[in-house]
């Protein structure tokens, strides 16, 4: 059931790569698929969680790049469920902590287009906790290191938005 879990979450992937209206719309479906065939898994089981947990994250990214307070609720809602499982699994896999990493840069970006300076400090913290994932990771791995850079960017754009010059020099 796992691998029909990633079978979904590939789909996903090239329908969100894609990028226009109707493509994103398909994208939501195989995450909630995903999301279904997840919830029937033994909970017991750290790669069962994690698989649940990236279907949550994958369709907060897909909402969140279909834009508007709506989408970004939703965005907001879904990965929150994809931390809180994170949070759970054994965070000396790797993989785990590099999936949790990104749920936490993806939460920042969702707070981010939020744009007020309550959510953006939020954003910045949440990027924050990813990075501080991201840098017990091997970053000799391309994933690894991509992940890590992309939570720095954002906190950088985030602290941007709050106009935060003096934070930026740190």
């Amino acid at each position: 059931m796992s691998a029909e879990i990633e079978t979904l979450l590939e789909q996903a992937d090239a329908l969100y790569a894609r990028g226009d209206a109707a493509s994103l719309d398909e994208a939501v479906q195989q995450c909630e698929r995903a999301i279904a065939i997840g919830e029937t898994l033994d909970p017991a089981v750290d790669a069962h969680r994690n698989a649940l947990a990236r279907a949550h994250r994958k369709l907060g990214v897909i909402r969140w790049k279909q834009g508007g307070p709506e989408a970004n609720a939703v965005s907001l809602a879904e990965t929150e469920k994809a931390i809180a499982i994170g949070e759970m699994l054994d965070l000396g896999v790797a993989q785990y902590r590099n999936d949790l990493a990104w749920a936490y840069t993806n939460k920042g970006n969702a707070l981010e287009a939020l744009g007020a300076p309550q959510a953006l400090q939020q954003a910045i913290a949440a990027h924050e906790r990813a990075i501080a994932l991201g840098e017990t990771l091997d970053l000799g791995v391309a994933q690894y290191c991509n992940q890590l850079a992309a939570a720095y960017s954002n906190k950088g754009n985030a602290l941007e938005a709050l106009g935060a010059p003096q934070a930026l020099q740190q």
